[in-house]
């Protein structure tokens, strides 16, 4: 079923409306070169609260960094001739921008220099003042916006797409558990498709960083993404060695203990499903604090609990040797499922403390 057409997305009104917020506080005050701050918001303004902190930082001190090459290179270079003089102020500020690692701000300084050089050359003392003060205004308000107006933070995004993770490791878990024989090229194609939206939170990560602040090493939600990447990752790689490790078997032991194999993979499957739960759950307006899981701990099925006496059943060693190796193989990897889970959940625990 296709989706609604939708006239206008959350972000675009906000950004409207923060850029007239902006234009209407710049008319009020009377100041020059107002206009300064409706552009500002729309080249500052992120998809969240962490890419509006980065781009704003950068825009900032790209403005500063290109002030201070105009002011130098308009006095040193006035014999130079006009074109070479503006050549060799942005090449300058490309390369200052460079070292200072500025991937959009150098952009803004040279349109400092530029505009600078040829428009305001007479009025630096008022223009450049002006000028900073409109930007971080701009920058304000892109910032304010994003806590006021539907707020949008790139953790509150993180724990939405950890859900979503988790959700589909439980699915694919299930079918796991369900499988028959021919599926393994469907399961490879959703282990990849699962370590790719793995990777894609882990480059997100350096936007929670900036969120979070100087002491984001030791807050505990970088703790809980650290320690649900480190899940994620493992149970991603279970999932995979359960699959190729498939065992055929008709006689009733095997079948017995493939069923014990199969509710263990349910319920574990299940659990992941309220891990998902509680990532959703979590408040816009208290992203930045650690969802909270049930707690009672993770306690594996009857049926797998009795698995071990099974093994002692006298059909399960008539099997060959190959199958054998992959049933061990199999018991195995549940049992390190079962650790992954116990493991997660205490440092989960523990972060939430």
């Amino acid at each position: 079923m296709s989706k609604p057409l939708q006239l206008f997305q959350r972000a675009e009104v906000r950004l409207a409306l923060a850029a007239g917020i902006s234009n209407g506080f710049a008319v009020i005050s009377g100041l020059p070169f107002a206009y300064y701050a409706p552009l500002s918001v729309l080249a500052a303004m992120g998809t969240n609260y962490g890419s509006t902190l980065e781009l704003g930082r950068q825009r900032l001190l790209g403005t500063l960094l290109g002030a201070v090459v105009l002011l130098v290179c308009f006095e040193g270079l006035r014999d130079v001739p006009l074109p070479l003089g503006i050549a060799i102020a942005l090449g300058s500020q490309r390369l200052l921008g460079g070292l200072l690692r500025l991937e959009v701000g150098y952009k803004v300084g040279g349109l400092v220099i530029v505009m600078g050089w040829l428009a305001h050359n007479e009025q630096f003392g008022a223009w450049i003042p002006l000028r900073l003060f409109w930007s971080v205004v701009g920058i304000l308000v892109s910032l304010l916006s994003m806590e006021l107006l539907w707020p949008s933070s790139a953790v509150l995004e993180g724990w939405q797409q950890w859900s979503t993770l988790c959700g589909q490791l439980a699915q694919a878990l299930r079918r796991v558990a369900a499988r028959t024989a021919g599926q393994q090229p469907q399961a490879l194609a959703a282990a990849r498709s699962l370590r790719a939206a793995l990777m894609a939170l882990r480059t997100d990560l350096p936007a929670v960083r900036r969120e979070l602040g100087g002491s984001a090493n030791d807050h505990p939600v970088l703790a809980l993404v650290a320690c649900l990447d480190e899940s994620c990752s493992r149970l991603i790689g279970l999932l995979l060695g359960l699959q190729r490790a498939h065992a055929e078997g008709t006689s009733p032991a095997l079948q017995s203990l493939r069923h014990a194999e199969a509710t263990l993979m349910d319920a574990v499957a299940g659990r992941l499903e309220l891990w998902s739960e509680a990532l959703a759950r979590t408040p816009a307006r208290r992203s930045r604090a650690v969802p909270r899981l049930p707690a009672a701990p993770f306690v594996p099925p009857d049926a797998w609990l009795k698995a071990e006496a099974l093994l002692a059943d006298p059909a399960i060693n008539q099997a060959g040797l190959e199958q054998l190796e992959r049933l061990a193989g199999r018991q195995q990897l549940c049992r390190q499922l079962i650790d992954a889970l116990h493991r997660s959940e205490r440092q989960w625990q523990r972060c939430s403390q």
